[in-house]
């Protein structure tokens, strides 16, 4: 007997990395950063730790990273509420 299904939605069900590249892009951009597609893509299906590790390694301790993933998460919430879910 089955007792449960699990899957992953994110990127299957809704195209959700364009948004996030998008939003992680004018979140930088804010705070005077501009995030190269390449280090974006090597993010996708990672954890939060790890992308702060990323970023930070690129950018540097100046780089606020919890400051900046919340303006892309503000952004990312904005257009889904206006727009939403891709």
């Amino acid at each position: 007997m089955i007792k449960a299904i699990m899957f992953d939605m994110d990127g299957l069900m809704f195209d959700t990395e364009e948004l996030n590249a998008v939003s992680w892009k004018a979140a930088g951009k804010l705070h005077g950063f501009e995030i190269p597609d390449e280090l974006l893509r090597s993010h996708i299906g990672t954890t939060v730790e790890n992308s702060k590790r990323l970023m930070l390694n690129h950018f540097g301790p100046e780089f606020d990273f919890d400051a900046i993933r919340n303006d892309r998460l503000d952004k990312a919430r904005r257009h889904i509420e206006e727009n939403g879910t891709p």
